[in-house]
């Protein structure tokens, strides 16, 4: 035993002998390799790569990930400011540069606390596939949510009661009515000859997506069309919707439009942190009040938290996306000059990567369901559904469970 490592007796009790013999012994062990710093990368790799094996085996109609082939989609995105209802709402519209003209519109509604430049995994994904893709957040409140009172004192359950009023559902419903209205005044302008992003938009063609409370939001904006509105819907897509009480599902559901094209998305392990539900499972229990019309879909996946279906999936979000507000800066190529516009902010956006947070997987397959789904109702597009209904339950084994009404 090397001298260092040598205990000679005292008059100390025993058991602390031994435990110091025991260290020393440790010790004298020679030295202890820490963990190679390259452990981590070797895993990101491994788990970007099965993504990207499951993505070249999922819907042929999805664009690939950016890393996996050389060239790319480039999106344009404006940041504008609009005035709907007499309220000042921020609004960001990303779309593809390139492509076919008249654009099916896709809406998106973030959750709670977050803003327009919420979800820009899933909205570029959909810009990349062809798609026109305008986010808002309806309220002012439930932007800054997280900066309450209630949320300072982490008070999650009281501020989550608070934002599900049936007034505020009911004021989100106006402000997205309205900007509804406001898209469809801005496409019919530009074909007269003004706001050149929006030139190649079809405001006819429309669906609304959303995450958390902005999934509430859709369910009850579908539920509430009139046949003879004009604002028929196309496609509804709740991603782990959050604020739909059993009650509240059971009389949206009881006056959604016959047929009505539905994808709910949502995780087992999407668990609740604001303590009003009981389990992930009271998530998605609306699905199965559903009408069995062959509309209906749900996309259950195995392990991503509600967080991770807000459409980070691991990246930065937005690093290049511009802010509302400022000076206006526009293209040189496509100057703006719609409805009601105060500043718009262009940009090129690149497409998403895929890092490694454990998400990969599960983004793959809400991107590629997603736009399959989209591709069958808003472009009527036989194969498509012939891929959802015949091909994605066996694409999705083992990552999620695959269920159609």
């Amino acid at each position: 035993m090397p001298e260092h490592c040598r205990i000679e007796p005292t008059g100390l009790p025993k058991l602390i002998l031994l435990a110091v013999c025991t260290l020393g012994l440790l010790a004298c062990a020679g030295p202890r390799h820490p963990p190679s710093p390259y452990a981590p990368r070797q895993d990101a790799s491994a788990a970007q790569q099965r993504a990207l094996d499951l993505a070249a085996r999922g819907y042929p109609g999805a664009p690939r990930p950016a890393s996996a082939q050389p060239s790319t989609v480039e999106l344009s995105v404006a940041s504008q400011q609009w005035v709907v209802n007499g309220e000042p709402l921020t609004t960001v519209l990303a779309a593809p540069v390139a492509g076919p003209n008249r654009l099916p519109l896709l809406v998106y509604l973030p959750g709670l606390g977050e803003s327009a430049q919420a979800g820009a995994h899933w909205r570029y994904a959909w810009a990349r596939a062809g798609y026109a893709v305008l986010s808002f957040q309806a309220l002012a409140a439930d932007q800054t949510a997280w900066s309450s009172d209630l949320a300072r004192s982490a008070d999650f359950k009281a501020l989550a009661l608070q934002h599900q009023q049936p007034q505020l559902l009911q004021a989100r419903l106006r402000m997205l009515l309205g900007a509804i209205k406001e898209a469809k005044l801005r496409a019919a302008g530009a074909d007269a000859g003004g706001d050149g992003l929006w030139r190649r938009i079809d405001a006819d063609r429309i669906a609304v997506l959303g995450y958390d409370l902005g999934a509430a939001t859709a369910l009850a904006w579908a539920a509430g069309l009139e046949p003879l509105s004009g604002d028929r819907a196309r496609a509804v897509v709740m991603l782990s919707p959050s604020a739909l009480t059993r009650s509240e599902a059971t009389q949206a559901i009881a006056t959604l439009p016959a047929n009505l094209p539905l994808l709910a998305i949502n995780s087992r392990g999407a668990a609740d942190l604001n303590g009003l539900l009981n389990s992930p499972a009271e998530r998605h229990q609306f699905f199965e009040q559903l009408p069995p019309d062959t509309h209906k879909y749900l996309l259950l996946l195995n392990s991503p938290s509600h967080a991770a279906l807000a459409g980070a999936s691991g990246m930065a979000e937005s690093p290049n996306e511009p802010a509302g507000g400022g000076m206006a800066r526009r293209a040189p190529s496509q100057a703006s000059h719609g409805p009601g516009q105060h500043n718009t902010i262009m940009s090129a956006a690149p497409p998403p990567t895929l890092l490694d947070k454990g998400n990969q997987e599960a983004g793959v397959a809400v991107e590629h369901i997603s736009i399959a789904f989209l591709n069958t109702y808003l472009r009527a597009d036989p194969p498509a559904q012939s891929w959802l209904q015949q091909s994605a339950s066996v694409w999705l084994k083992g990552l999620a469970e695959w269920r159609l009404r």
